[in-house]
């Protein structure tokens, strides 16, 4: 049975462990094990996933999968609370030139003004951040929720010697201590999206009235509404494969600790979703919803998921 038509059937209300005795391909076995998931029948979940392997043994997100469902992870898992991983993404890949690139957009944002103050939300382990430091900042505050990633940012920070300040907090907990606040240049890259939408509104709002300028790089990710139709099912399969494929040394720390977790993470509504990632005119318009007049964007790497952009705002 296609993915088509196992798509289909799930709008009709069957059951996936109805559909895996005739399943024969792996991108069917595939969307039944994700759905399983989602429909939290975790064992259909997992026949479903090692079906995939038998069927296409080359699979590395298949098997991936099958480990993953395989080792008790559950729906709720946090990528970000046992960083390892996560950290080995972003250091390996297409993640190197991605990098790259973002350090070189900040960099010349920067020579824009004149010794900028500069808030980044969510700055992780500074991955960003820290390699554009000596670019004549005056003044870099930090925030970011996971205590981990934090503690490789606050010791480059205090190698630097930048005047700092560093919470080991979300952006909405320090909205009340820093009100007072202004800075030239508040950035995101990468991490605003794990925002969920009905708590940007109240952030962005609060952004608008202490900068001059937010600078937001994020992925431009098309439309997410109905993540198992095929059309949006299929791309992200053969992105994840994609991806994957990328790590040789790590590709099991990768894919089992982020990878896998933030893909399943897409067809989830609820707690599980490591991000909210959409489209770049989505962003604008949610930037200009907030409040903010002038809001640009430029592409700014063309990644294995999706491109990279970065979005410019200001009052």
């Amino acid at each position: 049975m296609s993915v088509s038509r196992m798509a289909a059937a799930r709008l009709a209300g069957e059951a996936p462990g109805d559909l895996l005795a005739g399943t024969s391909a792996p991108e069917s076995a595939l969307f039944l094990a994700i759905w399983a998931h989602h429909d939290r029948a975790p064992d259909t979940a997992l026949a479903a996933a090692r079906l995939a392997v038998e069927l296409d043994p080359d699979g590395e997100f298949a098997r991936l999968l099958a480990l993953y469902l395989g080792s008790g992870h559950t729906r709720g898992d946090r990528v970000y609370d046992t960083p390892a991983a996560f950290q080995a993404f972003i250091r390996g890949g297409g993640n190197v030139g991605l990098y790259s690139a973002t350090q070189e957009a900040l960099r010349r944002h920067y020579h824009r003004f004149d010794a900028p103050t500069v808030l980044d939300v969510g700055v992780g382990d500074g991955m960003a951040l820290l390699p554009v430091l000596d670019a004549g900042l005056s003044r870099v505050d930090v925030v970011e929720p996971s205590a981990e990633l934090l503690a490789r940012t606050r010791a480059g920070l205090a190698e630097s010697g930048v005047p700092h300040r560093v919470r080991h907090a979300r952006i909405e907990d320090v909205q009340r201590e820093w009100d007072g606040e202004r800075w030239t240049v508040v950035q995101s890259t990468f991490a605003f999206d794990a925002l969920p939408p009905d708590r940007r509104s109240g952030v962005l709002e609060w952004i608008r009235d202490r900068c001059e300028s937010f600078l937001l790089v994020v992925f431009d990710v098309p439309d997410t509404t109905r993540p198992f139709s095929p059309e949006w099912f299929l791309p992200v399969l053969a992105k994840a494969e994609q991806g994957v494929r990328e790590y040789t040394e790590h590709r099991d720390l990768v894919g089992l600790g982020f990878l896998v977790p933030v893909v399943l993470g897409f067809f989830d509504a609820g707690s599980a979703r490591a991000n909210y990632e959409q489209s770049v005119p989505s962003w604008e318009a949610e930037l200009r919803s907030a409040g903010f007049g002038t809001v640009s964007s430029h592409r700014l790497f063309d990644y294995w998921w999706q491109p990279a952009y970065v979005i410019e705002a200001s009052r």
